[in-house]
């Protein structure tokens, strides 16, 4: 065989090599993508659940929720529907019980608010 060969099968083998990792991470986005989706869909039903009730009990109308919002949405300085907690003013009365929301993070079966309503997710572990 020759260098030339050798060299045309080594580049060929590279090239399979990295459409293989390609393809490895392009599924493992997808299945991520996924699950982020079905959590989304999950909280985005349990807050209309939430918010149904609040409102059927008189406890929170949806002008007080829109107001409410608009004061959380402009707490960062910015009219964007977004809530970032973290660029907040630390002095913003609106903090509160909204900002301990934002910053929750998920923790391990067993130990979260969340098991009670959130349905367990499993996760693959990426490997390196």
């Amino acid at each position: 065989m020759t260098a030339r060969m050798e060299d045309v099968r080594d580049l060929q083998r590279r090239t399979q090599l990295a459409r293989r990792r390609a393809n490895r991470r392009s599924r493992l986005q997808h299945e991520r993508i996924a699950v982020l989706e079905a959590r989304l869909d999950y909280f985005g039903l349990v807050l209309a659940a939430v918010l149904q009730e609040l409102e059927t009990q008189g406890s929170l109308t949806r002008e007080r929720l829109q107001q409410v919002m608009g004061e959380l949405d402009g707490s960062d300085g910015q009219h964007d529907g977004r809530y970032d907690p973290s660029s907040a003013p630390t002095n913003a009365p609106e903090q509160g019980l909204a900002q301990s929301f934002g910053h929750a993070t998920p923790r391990s079966p067993g130990g979260t608010s969340e098991d009670s309503i959130a349905p367990v997710v499993r996760r693959r572990r990426r490997r390196r």
